[in-house]
């Protein structure tokens, strides 16, 4: 029988991929992982990935949804996301050509879903720690509507978040937002 996806894990394999594609483009640009599912480069969000699955019986389903912010819209974005959006064309300072952009983005994925999710995972997670956003930076943890200051330690096997609260206890988070 073949492995069960695990659509948290490739939510976040599918985000590294999109920074390895958007750096391919721009290649003096540092593209972050916003744990669980952004994108980032100079703090602004480039790339949003959601995940579902649904579970009936023995039978799984699911979809990541993957957008990314290449060429800027023909009118203005509104002013409170100018300073928390960006495409890529702004950084690379020319059009994104969309088909090549997705070519490499596909390529980029199939090649590391060639092997179980898991396995994949388990092989780019120093490669995915190595590129997450505010790492071993102290950063406003929201949950629940609860705020509090936690260093961000780096993402586990499990996709959980692993961050280190003001009394120096280690703790893993699975919900949660950075702010």
């Amino acid at each position: 029988m073949p492995e069960a996806i695990d659509y948290q894990k490739s939510a976040i394999v599918c985000g590294f991929c999109v920074a390895e594609t958007c750096r391919a483009f721009a290649p003096n640009e540092l593209f972050q992982l916003k744990w669980p599912n952004d994108v980032l480069v100079g703090g602004k969000k480039i790339c949003g990935i959601l995940a579902q699955n649904v579970v009936r019986g023995m039978f799984s389903r699911g979809a990541i949804g993957i957008g990314i912010n290449l060429n800027p819209p023909s009118q203005e974005l509104p002013p409170d996301l100018t300073d928390k959006a960006i495409f890529l064309a702004e950084i690379i300072t020319e059009t994104v050509d969309i088909s090549s952009f997705e070519r490499t983005l596909l390529d980029k994925i199939r090649e590391t879903h060639q092997a179980p999710i898991s396995k994949a995972f388990a092989r780019l997670l120093p490669q995915i720690n190595s590129v997450l956003f505010r790492r071993g930076e102290l950063s406003s943890l929201e949950i629940r509507g609860q705020s509090a200051q936690n260093r961000i330690l780096l993402i586990e096997e499990d996709c959980s978040l692993a961050i280190e609260d003001s009394s120096g206890n280690e703790l893993r988070v699975s919900i949660g937002e950075f702010l």
